[in-house]
This record gives C-alpha cells, structure tokens and sequence, in this order.
C-alpha cells in the first residue's frame, strides 16, 4: 500500500525524497543536484511529505 503511494508520485518529488530520507542529504545539495534553490526544495519536499501524510492517514495507515 504504501509503495503505491510513493509510486504515484512525479520523479522529481521522489528523487528529492530519496536524497532527503535515504542519503539524508540537506536542502542545499538536493538544490544543487535537481538544479533548484533550497527553499524551493524545501517547499517541494514539506508539500510532498504532508501530501504522503494525509494519504497514509486515509488509507489507514498510523504513523
């Protein structure tokens, strides 16, 4: 269930969710490799991880 979630995200929000939970990258690199700025990381990323949050929760999965 949950990989469904992350598999129906667009590339761009899963690769910097790989970066941010799996290599643990900051915001600043993941700008640098994806060609954005920080805060635009950041936002993509905090939209992204409430979006998951919300889908989770509905779906019945407790965090």
């Amino acid at each position: 269930m949950e990989n469904d979630v992350f598999a129906s995200l667009p590339e761009r929000e899963k690769s910097i969710l790989i970066l941010y939970c799996v290599l643990e990258l900051t915001d600043g690199e993941i700008g640098r490799i994806a060609e954005m700025s920080r805060s635009a990381v950041q936002r993509h990323r905090t939209k992204v991880l409430n979006e998951l949050q919300k889908d989770l929760q509905s779906k019945g999965v407790r965090n």
